[in-house]
């Protein structure tokens, strides 16, 4: 919710397919670099603000859900939106 922009929407869906539940959060807020994507559960990895700024994260939320979800058996994966730019987050679960 901090790096989306004020007024906007972040889009949370569901889904049950045969033994996997899908869960979706899509956002329209800061773009994540394509080059950055990929390690955005990366432990400590911080993006530069877009104002040339340092990150005033600690860079640790992402990693320890990605752990969480992997300690349930599950995965979690992060793609820029085709529609917007912004962000997709899926998480899937044995259902």
């Amino acid at each position: 919710m901090r790096h989306t922009p004020s007024g906007e929407k972040i889009e949370l869906s569901a889904q049950r397919n045969a033994d996997v539940i899908s869960i979706l959060v899509k956002d329209i807020g800061t773009d994540i670099p394509q080059e950055h994507i990929s390690h955005v559960f990366d432990r400590f990895y911080k993006v530069e603000t877009s104002q040339g700024g340092a990150p005033t994260e600690s860079g640790l939320g992402l990693s320890i859900v990605k752990a969480i979800i992997e300690h349930h058996g599950g995965n979690i994966t992060a793609n820029i939106n085709p529609d917007d730019g912004g962000t997709v987050i899926q998480i899937n679960l044995d259902a």
